[in-house]
């Protein structure tokens, strides 16, 4: 099965398993060799512009199944590799499969706010990284910087369209910086850009509690995502006095402040970033911790729709004319979509 969940048909198959037959759950989760399983359905989530987006959803809803298991979301830290020759994007050596998970899952994020714009999608993985963000450990610093990245980038979006609302005159076209995941957008209507405030707004309440999370349950073994948070610390200003966010604000800005004033009792910088990751280790053994607000760890559970086979028949249909032994004439089916 690992070696063929490149194949829709396969993937299917797996999610009935998983959500059907409890033995074969409990089977998963006795493995120690799960990288067999979740490697092959993060490569797809990385190519997933050539996959169809219902492949795209059972690989999230499997991955979102899996990050439900506490033990799941702490062996994936155990798992290292040398190298991931498929992740083309940039060289990361010796990466945990938990960091390679955070990695990809923020990477399908960025692609479907740019390109595809699906809410489920979207909610899908930051449910599955929210399960997984109190038990990051060691977290990669490719990971880290991508979890700082997206916050800074929603944020930047935010900001944007807030400020578009209150003055409705302003530029039809925006053009952004190359670090953005868009090039340029087009003006929207008031009420389309009331809409995507909300969405913008909810997105970033769950990018800062897994961030919080984080920070709340395993700061001492995440130094790279302090260091990400200390370099990119300016982002986080603007949401200060932000009603929704801004107890997570906060928590976050003392973290900050408290890593911050341990650099500046070394000295007048520029530091390297060695020298700041062991001041961050040596920082992270003071560490007070009952310093932060406790907010409830965060749970999400998958739950299938109350009318699945609204989904499940057309698919499986597709799925059977499209990768089954039995020839179909597509011309003469017309209640399914066989493309």
């Amino acid at each position: 099965m690992c070696r063929q969940l490149e194949n829709e048909d396969m993937t299917l198959f797996l999610y009935m398993l998983l959500q059907k037959n409890c033995n074969m759950t409990s089977f998963i989760f006795s493995k120690s060799d799960l990288d067999l399983l979740v490697v092959p359905l993060l490569k797809q989530l990385f190519i997933s512009g050539s996959q169809s987006c219902h492949h795209v959803y059972m690989i999230l809803i499997i991955t979102l199944i899996l990050s439900q298991d506490a033990c799941f979301n702490k062996s994936v830290h155990e798992v290292i590799f040398p190298q991931v020759i498929w992740y083309t994007e940039r060289a990361i050596k010796n990466i945990s499969l938990g960091s390679l998970m955070v990695i990809v899952l923020i990477r399908t994020i960025q692609v479907n706010m740019s390109q595809i714009r699906d809410k489920y999608l979207h909610t899908n993985c930051l449910a599955a990284l929210a399960n997984m963000s109190a038990h990051f450990h060691s977290l990669h610093l490719e990971a880290a910087q991508k979890l700082i990245n997206l916050f800074k980038i929603l944020a930047r979006k935010y900001l944007r369209v807030k400020s578009s609302l209150s003055t409705p005159l302003s530029s039809p076209l925006i053009q952004q910086s190359s670090e953005s995941i868009e090039s340029c957008e087009l003006p929207m209507e008031p009420a389309d850009q009331a809409a995507d405030l909300a969405i913008l707004e909810e997105v970033l309440l769950m990018v800062l509690e897994i961030i919080n999370s984080c920070l709340t349950h395993g700061l001492h073994n995440n130094p790279h995502l302090v260091y990400s948070l200390l370099y990119q610390r300016e982002v986080f200003e603007p949401f200060r006095t932000h009603p929704t966010v801004m107890n997570l604000v906060q928590n976050i800005e003392t973290v900050i402040a408290f890593f911050s004033s341990k650099l500046e009792k070394a000295g007048p910088g520029p530091y390297s970033s060695a020298f700041v990751l062991e001041s961050i280790s040596q920082g992270a053994m003071a560490w007070p911790k009952n310093r932060l607000r406790v907010f409830p760890e965060l749970k999400f559970h998958y739950v299938e729709e109350e009318q699945p086979d609204e989904f499940f028949i057309p698919y499986v249909w597709t799925l059977g004319t499209r990768c089954g032994c039995i020839y179909w004439d597509s011309s003469q089916v017309h209640f399914v979509t066989t493309s």
